[in-house]
């Protein structure tokens, strides 16, 4: 825990177990997103060692969880507990108040989420105290010292516990006895250092007295006890917390038989005699308290006190000055509490926080923890620069960043962050769109400060800028970025299906008179998923007018042709093209058979509609002989001579005549007889 700390005299309990750390602003955050919406968060620090980001870290504000995570043998009324960590590795201590009054020690690994593993280091031939209420262990100059204390009335003994370089070792014991005679029913033990010299508190619980031990300048000297008296207010103490905030001093008391609680402030140094500040009850809420600890995480002080007769831990929250009067609550059973007594220092690792208690009645030790979430995109990050990220639940999520520089010291910086649900908004809905048309959107909300429409392609903003005309050609995407005034933004989309439909009726055209055109141009949309319909029904050949691409032989010197397109999302599309039939020539088709199930290919004929006069239209067999001759342009031969049907083969025709507007036309050609 605070080994280091300790050292140089400071009782806060920082909620690390690295070097003293400092608090800075080194980071910009949001106070206020939405979740989905994109969190920025920059270091102002750019020549760290080491850097780590936790954007869903536990902080003490929260309610914790727990539970038992030893229980049973070699457990037998444990009471007190410390925690202390070597070289990443962390261990509990704890001692049984009941016989065989033994020492255990928990292995617990790197990880304080680990079950720990028990270690029975056993009584000493009774070197430990019998009723055991305290024990705190310390790091002297590279040695880990620790004492015990416990007993009833003057049967009382202090022991000292050498276990040299390693925590892992077994500790020489040594009882002390109760020395002068000045230790009674002792409650609890602290030890710190003060220029240069160790020294030590415990409380007589019976006579309510605050007793100071003093080493001199070597832990492991015999300590001389001066009885301080009741400074005021204590009535059977039995638990205590020193802290030290701007260079002043203070303890916190925790009184079992009047169930209170009193600060004691020593001012700038330890060794002075304190003024006594009575806390009271608060309410009634503590009943039998058993012991007191006290945490700092984000420069505020947290304290917790065992309730044993009630089986409930009581949080203290004293804000960011650690004189205040807390704010004093329930925290409930929570882990599995029963006669708890012992608690040990909270320790923060990363993103979560644990510390643990010791429970009388079931021989059991319970975990307290408060845990991250993992309700962000990115949980933890270990560069400068962590990458953009989103919260996905809405909630108060805390911002834990810790950079340590190249001689070892440690910054840490904790930020909440109000992530709220995503407002309530008016927004157009994922829909179809018709090629070629154009859709009305719209983006309102309430407190809306700020709408951003992305990209721009075949948009163009209304004058309100809330709504926009959309028209693309093909699917898209449109982003919407929409700021509210509280600092939330919603970064959504709307997806537009286009649905492809072209209507394509061709280039107007002219067309000689009685010649056929094919109707339709290559934009035409074309698949079994559309229909067609040519309008007016005229002059189609085979009377075929569903078809993209119809053929039609125009009578009409301007001949108007629409056609409409349908698709399977019931899109519709139209165009239209202007055929003009001009007469400048004589048409005739090249074969005919006078036997065809089609009754218009049985006979040959002009082709022309414009035709005011035929002068003649003679056709000639390969002899030269003429074997049809009219002046009647809808006159038609149908391939007999004197009534007899003429052989298959060419012949030869020429015609001449006048047009409707006047122009005189000649032609001559030949025609396919077939059968």
């Amino acid at each position: 825990m605070n080994r280091i700390i300790k050292a140089l005299g400071i009782f806060v309990l920082f909620i690390s177990s690295t070097s003293v750390q400092a608090q800075l602003n080194t980071m910009t955050y949001p106070d206020t997103v939405c979740i989905m919406q994109d969190v920025n968060l920059l270091s102002t620090t750019k020549n760290a060692a080491s850097y780590y980001w936790g954007t869903c870290s536990a902080w003490l504000e929260r309610q914790p969880k727990g539970g038992v995570i030893a229980s049973n043998a070699p457990l037998g009324g444990p009471t007190p507990i410390t925690l202390e960590e070597q070289n990443g590795k962390y261990y509990l201590f704890t001692v049984n108040y009941d016989a065989p009054f033994n020492l255990i020690r928990y292995d617990v690994g790197a990880n304080l989420k680990n079950l720990p593993t028990p270690v029975d280091l056993g009584n000493f031939t009774g070197d430990i105290p019998e009723k055991c209420t305290g024990i705190d262990i310390v790091n002297d100059r590279g040695n880990w010292i620790g004492y015990a204390i416990g007993g009833i009335g003057v049967n009382t003994q202090l022991t000292r516990l050498e276990f040299g370089n390693s925590l892992t070792n077994t500790p020489i014991v040594t009882d002390l006895l109760n020395l002068s005679g000045l230790l009674i029913s002792p409650e609890d033990i602290h030890l710190f250092k003060e220029n240069g010299n160790w020294y030590a508190y415990t409380l007589n619980g019976l006579s309510a007295h605050l007793v100071r031990l003093d080493f001199g300048a070597n832990l492991t000297s015999t300590p001389t006890l001066t009885d301080l008296g009741n400074p005021g207010g204590l009535s059977f103490p039995t638990g205590m917390k020193f802290v030290q905030q701007l260079g002043s001093y203070y303890g916190f008391v925790v009184n079992r038989l009047s169930s209170t609680l009193t600060r004691l402030d020593f001012g700038t140094s330890m060794l002075n005699t304190p003024a006594v500040f009575p806390l009271g009850n608060f309410g009634n809420i503590f009943k039998s308290p058993r012991y007191i600890n006290i945490s700092k995480d984000d420069e505020k002080f947290y304290g917790y006190v065992s309730n044993e007769a009630t089986n409930e831990l009581i949080s203290l929250k004293f804000g960011s000055n650690i004189s205040n009067v807390p704010v004093v609550s329930s925290l409930g059973n929570f882990a599995a509490f029963n006669g708890p007594r012992g608690i040990t220092e909270l320790i923060r690792q990363k993103d979560n926080v644990y510390g643990f208690v010791t429970n009388y009645q079931t021989n059991t030790i319970s975990i307290v923890h408060y845990d991250s979430s993992a309700n962000a995109s990115v949980l933890k990050d270990t560069t400068n620069q962590i990458p953009t990220y989103y919260y996905t639940k809405p909630g108060l999520y805390n911002v834990y960043f810790v950079t340590v520089d190249s001689n070892g010291k440690e910054n840490q910086e904790q930020h909440r962050i109000q992530v709220l649900a995503k407002p309530k908004i008016d927004l157009t809905a994922d829909t179809m769109l018709c090629q070629g048309d154009t859709l009305f959107m719209v983006a309102n909300g309430n407190l809306l400060s700020k709408i951003l429409w992305d990209p721009t392609y075949n948009l163009i903003y209304r004058n309100d800028t809330t709504s926009v005309y959309v028209f693309p050609e093909e699917d898209y995407t449109y982003h919407v970025r929409m700021t509210y005034d509280y600092g939330c933004i919603v970064d959504t989309m709307v997806n537009v299906k286009v649905s492809k439909i072209k209507a394509d009726a061709g280039p107007d055209r002219i067309v000689a008179d009685g010649a056929s055109t094919q109707l339709g141009g290559p934009k035409m949309s074309q698949g079994y998923q559309f229909k067609y319909l040519w309008t007016p029904n005229l002059y189609f050949e085979n009377n075929i007018s569903d078809v993209a691409y119809p053929n039609v032989r125009p009578v009409d010197s301007v001949q108007f042709y629409y056609v409409k397109v349908v698709n399977a999302d019931g899109c519709v599309r139209y165009d239209t093209v202007a055929v003009n039939t001009s007469c400048g020539d004589i048409n005739c088709p090249n074969a005919f058979n006078p036997t065809s199930p089609d009754q218009l290919n049985r006979s040959f004929g002009l082709a022309n509609y414009q035709l005011k006069q035929l002068t003649f239209f003679r056709i000639f067999n390969r002899f030269g002989q003429m074997v049809f001759e009219t002046t009647d342009p809808n006159r038609k031969w149908d391939g007999t001579y004197n009534g007899m049907p003429q052989d298959l083969g060419t012949y030869v025709w020429i015609a001449e005549g006048i047009c409707l507007n006047g122009r005189k036309v000649k032609r001559n050609g030949n025609v396919l007889l077939v059968r």
